[in-house]
């Protein structure tokens, strides 16, 4: 059910807003991102690959601590994604996410513990993070809070 709805997720941080974004991007401004997209897509193709493998490492092991390497792969499958999507995202409008990336701080913030967690958790916390991301998106859209533009404040 986590894989599940971690997928959910991910579709929703990759559509949500794309069709607004492509609208208002210039002519210019699409052709460079027409260029950049096949290497900020791999990103976010590595990003669901690692997930994928996080997921494969639950089976076999629901229980029990998390290894080091299952940790990195768990946490590291949805910063690849959240950052192929900000980059294609930056490419095509100028505009950083930062209600996305923002909570890619919350990897490092548990990295200390998790290790002693079951991988069982550490995809909850993973999902937990895309849910806030999507929540944030959709917030943010609601409250008119702005991405923030490169070079200013607010």
């Amino acid at each position: 059910m986590t894989a599940f709805v971690t997928m959910l997720l991910l579709w929703q941080i990759y559509v949500y807003r794309s069709g607004q974004i492509l609208q208002i991007t210039s002519r210019r401004a699409l052709g460079q991102a027409a260029r950049v997209a096949p290497y900020t897509h791999a990103v976010m193709l590595a990003g669901v690959v690692c997930i994928a493998g996080g997921f494969d490492r639950i089976v076999a092991e629901p229980t029990g601590e998390t290894s080091v390497r299952s940790l990195a792969l768990m946490f590291g499958g949805p910063t690849l994604f959240i950052l192929g999507r900000a980059a294609f995202t930056y490419r095509v409008s100028g505009v950083v996410p930062w209600r996305r990336l923002v909570w890619l701080l919350v990897f490092p913030a548990v990295a200390p513990w998790a290790g002693g967690w079951p991988s069982m958790l550490v995809a909850v916390t993973c999902a937990l993070v895309l849910g806030g991301v999507v929540a944030f998106d959709v917030l943010g859209t609601r409250l008119r809070l702005p991405f923030l533009r490169p070079g200013r404040v607010g």
